[in-house]
């Protein structure tokens, strides 16, 4: 089972597109989603505010400039 963690907030597009990538993913890979809004803790809204949307994948950090379906797939078993 993959397990990923997506950093975002509320009317972020960016996130939305990133949700739909996973979604389409889960269809060929066992994937457990977790979504996490950074707008609910004020340490992540700091750390993370100018970088969302961040993944983790299998616990491998993957921030908004190298998330695409190719290196997603990479990361998935």
């Amino acid at each position: 089972m993959n397990k990923i963690t997506l950093y975002g907030k509320s009317n972020c597009k960016l996130c939305d597109e990133v949700k739909d990538l996973v979604v389409v993913l889960a269809m060929d890979y066992q994937i457990e989603m977790t979504e996490v809004n950074i707008e609910d803790d004020e340490e992540l809204l700091h750390s993370y505010f100018l970088e969302i949307p961040v993944l983790f994948v299998n616990e491998e950090r993957m921030d908004y400039r190298e998330i695409d379906v190719f290196s997603l797939r990479e990361r998935l078993h």
